[in-house]
């Protein structure tokens, strides 16, 4: 009988284990989650500026270009 009670005592100490171990791997995914989010959120706002900067390249670009085409036609 008390095999039968120790092996039943394990059983229920498994099952509470597996939902611990559950609710661990949920809240590290969510952690794990929450910080991809945040790197998503810098790489965005990094990429915006470099646009920005990419596109005021662009336009001293063509005034250069426009520049020299003016010098190029005297």
């Amino acid at each position: 009988m008390d095999n039968i009670a120790s092996a039943n005592k394990l059983r229920e100490q498994n099952e509470v284990l597996k939902i611990e171990n559950s609710n661990d791997e949920k809240e590290s995914f969510e952690q794990e989650k929450e910080e991809f989010l945040k790197e998503k959120e810098s790489f965005e706002q990094e990429k915006e500026e470099f646009l920005k900067e990419k596109e005021s390249f662009e336009q001293e670009k063509e005034e250069i270009k426009n520049l020299n085409d003016k010098k190029g036609k005297k």
